[in-house]
Order: C-alpha cells, then sequence, then structure tokens
C-alpha cells in the first residue's frame, strides 16, 4: 500500500524542532536555572527554555487553556495564578530551590521513611476534565504535597492517580477534594470500588469469626446442661453473652446475605441466600425461644457457624473470581481515552479525546504508547506489540503505507498514524464488545442449570420443613432435634456449587481463548467445537497469506500495458479484496494513474465499468467472458501458487493478470493434527480450478472446489450439513461470510482490513490456521472441566441431601460440606487456568 502524503505542517515542524538553548538563561515558568540539553518551545514568537519537561508541558498548558497561542500572555491566566496558589510556580522571579529531583514525602515527627511506606496503603481513583499530559502533571505535584501521601503518580491516558497515602494522616475522599479543587473531577473508579467492598466484606467476615469463636466456646459450657444439671440463674449468665455476640453476628455479618434472600424470595427466584438465611433465622428464633425459657436447647453457635462460613466461602470465591477475571481486565485496560491530534496549528499534537478522533485526521503516538485507532503508519518505521490483539508476543514491524491496529503498543522513535477506523469501528473495541457479548450469553446447559436453580430452592425447602415435621410426628424427635434436622437439610442443599459451575469456566474459557489470540465471539463454539466431523476452508488469506503481488500482465495485440494498469487501477480503487489492493498498490508504486469511469458496478465474481464509449470487465474468465487457453498453452499457467485476473474490452480479450501468494508455512502442520482426529478436509476458492487444485494437492486436500461464488461456498457447506455432518466454515469474513453463516462453527480469520464477519463464531486473530487446531484443543478442556464442575455439584446434592434427611448431619458439619463443594469447583477452574498460563510459557497448549 502507497504511504499517505505526509503534511507540509507537519514536515515544517519537524525541520523546526531543533533549536538552540540559552545554558545561562533561567525557565520561563519557573524560573530555575537552565542546563545544557533542557527541553525547549519552538513557537512563532520565539523559542522557550525550560528547566523540566513538567514544566514545558505545564507552559504548553497555560497556552491552551484559554486557545491562545501568544506565548506572552500566558501569565494572565487563572490556571497560572491558581499555579502559584498551589506552590507549583514559584509567586516572585526568584530562582526557586532546585526540586528536579523525585519528591520526598515529608515524614511525621518520630517515624521513619520506612515505617511510612510499610504502613501505607494503595491509592487509586479516577480523575476527569484532563486534556493534557501537564493535567496530570499538575494533579501529581498538588497530590505529592498533601500530607500524608507516600508516592502519587497521575497517567493522563488512562485517567487514573495511582500511589500509596497513610490512612492515619489522609484519606481516599480527601484527596479527590483537593483534585476537585483543582478544577478536575474525582470519583472513586471500579477498581478502587471492588477494593472497598472485598474490605468490608473482609472486615464483616473477620468480626463475624471473632464473635463466633466466642460463641462457640460459650457453647461448649452451655453443653454441659446436657449431662449434668445447671441452674436457670447459670443457663441465663452463658445464654445472654452468647445471644448477643449471635445477634452481632446473625444481623451485622448476615445483612447482605438476609437482604439478597429475602430479594430472591419476594421475586420469586429464591437463591442460595435463601436457604441460608431461612436456615440461620429459624436457629436463631428457636435459639431466643430457649433462651427466654432458660432451656439448654439453644443453637446460637448454629446461627453463627453458618453465618461465618458462608461469609468466608464468599470471600475465597470472589477471590478466585478475580483471578479468572484478571486477565480480561488487563485487556479491556488497554481501551485509551486520549490521543494526540495533529493538526495545522498544532503539529506536533494536541490531546483529545480518542473519541473525537475522525477517519483521516493524523495521529501522533509516541514510543510505549497504545495506538487508539486502526491506521496508516505515514511516516517512521515502527516496532509494534499486537500481542493483546493477536496473542503473538514477538513485535512486528510496519513500514510506511502499512496498517496498525488499535490496541497494539508502539515502540521506538514517534510515528504518524492516519486514521482510518475509530470509535466503535476500531479493531479494539470491537473485540471489546464481541467479548462483553460473549461474557453474556447462556450455553443450553448453563440455561438448564438456571431452570433446575429455579425450582431447586423451594424443592429443598420443602424437603427440609417435610424432613422435620416428619422426625417430630413420626419419629417422635424433639421439637429442638427436628428444627437442628430442618436447618441441616436446607444449608447442604444449597445450590451455589452448581450455580458458578457453567460461568465461571465460560469466563475462564473466554479469557485462555483471548489470551492465545482466538476471539470467542459465541460461547456455544465450545459445545459445538467437540462434535466437528469436516472443515471447510477457503483457501486465500486462510491457507494462504493473502498478500497478492501482481507479479505479470500479459496484454492482447492492441492494448498496452500502462492503459491496462490504469484501468484495472480506477476498477478495484475501492476495493477490499487482496487482488483489488494488490492491483492499486502496483500502479501507485508505478505512477500510473487511474483512469475515469463514469460507471462502476461490482459483481461477486468481478468488476464492469464504462469509460466513454468503452465497457471494462476484470474478473474471472467466465465473468470477462473470456477463453482463458488463448493468453497460456505452457505449464508455466499452472506452476506454483499463482491466480489470474482476465480483463475483457467490448467483450474481446485485453490482458490477463497474474498473481502469486504463497501458502502458510503453518498450514501443513495444522491440516495435520486436524487429520489426526478425524476430520474431513475440503478446499473452497473464489479462485480458478487449476489454481485451488494444485494447492489442494500441495496440502493433501482430498477434496477441492475452485472458481465458487460466495453463494456457492454457501450452498457446499450446506450440502455437507445435509449428510448429517458437523461442519466448520474457516474464512476471511469477507467474502465468507454467506458460508461462516451456513456453518454449524464458523470461525473467520482475522485480515488487517476487518476483524471478521458478524456471522463467525470465533475469530483467529493472528490470521493463522494453526490456531483452530489450538482451539478445538481448549474447547475438549473447556467441556471437560464443565462437566467436572457439574457432576461434582450434581453428586454432592444427590448424595448430601439423603444423608441431611436421615438425621446424620448437623447444621456445622452441613455448612463445612457446601463450603467444601463450592471450593472444589473454583479450585477446578482455577487449575484449567494455571494449566494454560504454564503452556503459554512453555508453548502451546496446556501442560
Amino acid at each position: 500500500m502507497r504511504p499517505p502524503e505526509i503534511p507540509e505542517w507537519y514536515r515544517a515542524a519537524a525541520r523546526s524542532a531543533t533549536v538552540m538553548n540559552d545554558p545561562s538563561g533561567t525557565c520561563h515558568l519557573c524560573t530555575l536555572p537552565l542546563r545544557p540539553g533542557d527541553p525547549t518551545l519552538q513557537t512563532e514568537q520565539g523559542t522557550y527554555t525550560f528547566c523540566c519537561m513538567g514544566c514545558r508541558m505545564v507552559f504548553t498548558m497555560l497556552l491552551e487553556a484559554e486557545g491562545e497561542s501568544d506565548p506572552s500572555r500566558f501569565r494572565e491566566t487563572d490556571l497560572f495564578r491558581r499555579c502559584q496558589e498551589m506552590g507549583i510556580i514559584p509567586t516572585d522571579a526568584r530562582p526557586a530551590p532546585d526540586n528536579r529531583s523525585s519528591f520526598t514525602v515529608a515524614e511525621s515527627e518520630g517515624s521513619t521513611s520506612t515505617e511510612i511506606e510499610e504502613s501505607s496503603l494503595p491509592l487509586s481513583f479516577s480523575v476527569g476534565g484532563m486534556w493534557c499530559p501537564a493535567c496530570a502533571w499538575v494533579v501529581s505535584e498538588v497530590l505529592e504535597k498533601q500530607s500524608g501521601v507516600v508516592e502519587a503518580r497521575c497517567d493522563f491516558a488512562t485517567d487514573r492517580v495511582r500511589g500509596r497515602y497513610d490512612p492515619v494522616r489522609t484519606s481516599p475522599q480527601q484527596l479527590m477534594q483537593t483534585v476537585e479543587a483543582l478544577g478536575y473531577t474525582a470519583s472513586e473508579d471500579a477498581e478502587q470500588a471492588r477494593k472497598h467492598a472485598r474490605q468490608q466484606e473482609f472486615a464483616r467476615f473477620a468480626v463475624s469469626a471473632f464473635l463466633t469463636a466466642n460463641v462457640m466456646m460459650l457453647s461448649f459450657a452451655l453443653y454441659t446442661g446436657f449431662f449434668t444439671f445447671l441452674p436457670s440463674e447459670s443457663i441465663l449468665s452463658i445464654s445472654i453473652p452468647m445471644a448477643v455476640m449471635a445477634a452481632g453476628v446473625f444481623f451485622y455479618g448476615g445483612w447482605n446475605i438476609h437482604r439478597r434472600g429475602w430479594i430472591g424470595i419476594v421475586h420469586g427466584a429464591p437463591g442460595m441466600e435463601s436457604l441460608i438465611s431461612l436456615g440461620a433465622t429459624s436457629a436463631f428464633g428457636f435459639s431466643l425461644y430457649g433462651l427466654l425459657t432458660a432451656s439448654v436447647h439453644q443453637y446460637f453457635d448454629t446461627t453463627a457457624m453458618l453465618i461465618t462460613l458462608t461469609l468466608l466461602g464468599k470471600m475465597l470465591e470472589d477471590r478466585a473470581k478475580e483471578s479468572v477475571h484478571r486477565s480480561l481486565g488487563s485487556f479491556f485496560a488497554l481501551r485509551p481515552n486520549k490521543a494526540r491530534l495533529c493538526s495545522a496549528r498544532w503539529p506536533q499534537g494536541r490531546y483529545v479525546s480518542a473519541e473525537k478522533i475522525q477517519p483521516g485526521d493524523c495521529i501522533a503516538v509516541d514510543d510505549g504508547d497504545v495506538i487508539p485507532v486502526d491506521g496508516v503508519v505515514m511516516d517512521n518505521r515502527v516496532a509494534v506489540d499486537e500481542s493483546a490483539v493477536t496473542g503473538e508476543s514477538l513485535p512486528v514491524y510496519r513500514d510506511p503505507g502499512d496498517r496498525v491496529v488499535s490496541g497494539s503498543r508502539a515502540f521506538g522513535s514517534r510515528v504518524l498514524l492516519r486514521a482510518e477506523r475509530v470509535g466503535a469501528d476500531s479493531t479494539l473495541e470491537r473485540m471489546i464488545a464481541v467479548m462483553e457479548r460473549a461474557l453474556e450469553q447462556k450455553t443450553d446447559v448453563e440455561s438448564k442449570t438456571d431452570r433446575i436453580l429455579r425450582w431447586f430452592v423451594p424443592t429443598v425447602t420443602g424437603i427440609a420443613v417435610l424432613s422435620g415435621s416428619a422426625g417430630w410426628l413420626f419419629f417422635h424427635l424433639a421439637p429442638p432435634e427436628a428444627l437442628i434436622r430442618t436447618v441441616t437439610v436446607m444449608v447442604i442443599a444449597c445450590p451455589c456449587a452448581l450455580g458458578i459451575a457453567v460461568p465461571l469456566a465460560r469466563v475462564a474459557g473466554i479469557s485462555i481463548a483471548a489470551r492465545n489470540g482466538i476471539l470467542v465471539q459465541n460461547f456455544s463454539a465450545f459445545d459445538t467445537a467437540e462434535r466437528v466431523e469436516a472443515v471447510v476452508f477457503d483457501k486465500t488469506g486462510t491457507l494462504t497469506h493473502g498478500r497478492w503481488e501482481l507479479t505479470k500482465i500479459r496484454a492482447q495485440p492492441g492494448f498496452t500495458v500502462e492503459q491496462v494498469l490504469s484501468w484495472a487501477a480506477a476498477l478495484e480503487t475501492d476495493s477490499r479484496h487482496p487482488v483489488g489492493v494488490a492491483i492499486t498498490r502496483y500502479a501507485a508504486e508505478r505512477g500510473i494513474v487511474p483512469a475515469a469511469f463514469h460507471t462502476v458496478e461490482t459483481f461477486d465474481n468481478g468488476v464492469r465499468g464504462l469509460t466513454g464509449s468503452q465497457e471494462i470487465r476484470i474478473g474471472t474468465a467466465a465473468h470477462a467472458g473470456v477463453d482463458d487457453r488463448i493468453f497460456f498453452r505452457d505449464a508455466e499457467s499452472t506452476a506454483g501458487v499463482h491466480s489470474r485476473v482476465y480483463m475483457a474490452v467490448d467483450g474481446h480479450p485485453a490482458a490477463v493478470l497474474v498473481f502469486g501468494d504463497a501458502i502458510r508455512d503453518s498450514a501443513g502442520a495444522a491440516l495435520s493434527l486436524l487429520r489426526k482426529r478425524g476430520m474431513e478436509l475440503h478446499l473452497v476458492s473464489g479462485d480458478e480450478r487449476v489454481t485451488t487444485e494444485s494447492v489442494a494437492r500441495t496440502l493433501n486436500i482430498a477434496m477441492a472446489s475452485g472458481e465458487c461464488l460466495p453463494e456457492q461456498k454457501a450452498e457446499y457447506v450446506q450440502r455437507l450439513r445435509s449428510k448429517g455432518k458437523i461442519v466448520t466454515m474457516i474464512g476471511d469474513g469477507i467474502n465468507d461470510a454467506a458460508a461462516l453463516a451456513q456453518a454449524d462453527l464458523a470461525a473467520a480469520v482475522h485480515s488487517r482490513s476487518a476483524l471478521g464477519g458478524e456471522a463467525s463464531d470465533i475469530t483467529l486473530m493472528q490470521g493463522d490456521p494453526k490456531q483452530f487446531p489450538l482451539f478445538l484443543l481448549l474447547a475438549e478442556t473447556i467441556r471437560r472441566k464443565i462437566g467436572q464442575n457439574l457432576a461434582c455439584s450434581l453428586v454432592y446434592n444427590v448424595l448430601a441431601i439423603p444423608v441431611a434427611v436421615s438425621g446424620l448431619l448437623t447444621p456445622l458439619v452441613a455448612v463445612c460440606a457446601m463450603l467444601l463443594s463450592s471450593l472444589t469447583v473454583i479450585g477446578n477452574t482455577l487449575l484449567l487456568t494455571k494449566e494454560w498460563t504454564a503452556g503459554q510459557k512453555e508453548g502451546d497448549g496446556p501442560v
């Protein structure tokens, strides 16, 4: 692709970027003495020199604050006066103390920096209203000067403050108020909110555990009343402290459990919390009755242990889920909020919201920055880390004219890009949208478990009540024993393990696939992959690189190569097909100007255009209406992987354009892995039959079909399905959309011009067929883990409920068993994540 032309205003800015510094002067902003090599700023009024990059950023911010480009008026801005009030800029002309060294927090009297560091807590919150790096620098400097702040740094790209603070001397709320006083907005971000919620839950658990331990100790003393006589006074002296502490656990520790349980009952969707709440409430109410009657039948310990162990289980479950979600969170965090927009007024770039970038805008990306848009490199060669998008860990180099995708990270010198796809159309945003939809989907298995859970809780509650009533009425159990049996059945049947068996595995599967460069658009693909019997491949861009090169043009007598190329470039100007791109690139490299056409029509197998009184057709031999034998009468036509495009003028043969493409190095190994699984392999292509069959022979594919239109590819897939086969279609997602829609499992191969058709179930982001066998292996693992999780939870409930009904268990044993079943499911899923993480370090797949 021909590199976009660099604007003259950008070239002029680059030529004037090098200026001389005045080492004997002072900083134009803060009046600190200058040193050789300090940063400068070139404007129409002259060169300004600064003691550090921070001052240069703030100076630029002061100029841009009011849209004023006259540097002489920067001291008149309100922001400049505010910076002076905050102590960032000295208020007089005397040189301020040299504070260019890293900021050190003032230590409180009697404290050392090590003690402060050890007692500090992490700080994180979001900042709004920043529009350039100088704003972030100001926020950082102001926060670091606040009492109790150990360190603070504001990241402009993510609009987030991170650091550490001393909770004895300050708080995040105070620091957010400080930021708001500067004119920005500050709010607790989602990550910090989750941390705050986890801290609250831990505090709730810690208080409950402490009170429960004391309740248990007093319970041992009370239980002696079953073996020896205890007077009422002794019972009350033991029971009242137990009741007070158990009430603390029941109301404070169990508040969220009771609230969620009640909401579930009210809305007709009772869950685990409903069973726990009913069991704990029954035990607590019966114990209060025992307290009032001075009976030894008090089960405050059961109430407290139910609540405390449930809190422990939820806390461990949340930590496990966080571990599974962590990699997805880091992927979503790639989304940049800002972009450096270059224009004639600001040739070096001015930061704006990434949402304001439009196609055609010039974007500057510095070393280490995340590329915010899909675009084309304009000026320099740049190393790009695309691992977050494709899963490929090695950096790749992009030259001027090459495309780069959003979400990748640039390294080296600054690079200028021309934006093509922005906002919701960019690769990163579409990947995020796809993954969010996949996370929200439910499989057939999960829908069935949801239906089971709807009637499971009411059924278990009925069984629990019947078991207690039957023990009391028919087996002459004492009311306390009957109640304990009822509570035991409720607790042990809690379906928490069943509820998390599939969702946790789903998140883990999508996360692992993303790390390996496989974008899962439909989670049911994991289910379908296990049953695939036939795989249909498209040729161009799937098994071959798809990097078509126009290698030869053979013109018929009466036509010149330049004339043919001019017509072809005009007809293919707007084409995204690799053949069209190769034609326009070939013409641009040779300075051929596209001809003028007043009518252009695109068909499935070619393009037709009218220029003057002539009709020009380019495409397959059938579209052009020519006999290919008049062009080639030797073996050269079938040598290697060549494709031909024909041109006809007014129905007469004009030329043939010969293209070359190479088979991917990994194609043979990928197909070999699929054969070992017993899968049928098919090759379909819109390319001519001779070329398609040549590729099929090279890759040992028995069934091949060439010269297929998009609808014929779809019919090919449908014929296989009509034979009862489960079919996968692997194509580029553009010309193969119809075939992908017909397949049981649609796998789109990512191209740099599109993310993949909406009809696909998965997208292979590396654009390499070797990823499909890897996905099959992952799908097998996910299905196996889901089966293990469901089996564990179902077997547990099937065995545990009858045992609890028989009265062989106590509520304490029941809650421990319930906790163990949930931890088994969680641990099994975490083991999957660890296996694949270790496998990535050693090679493909799990270890």
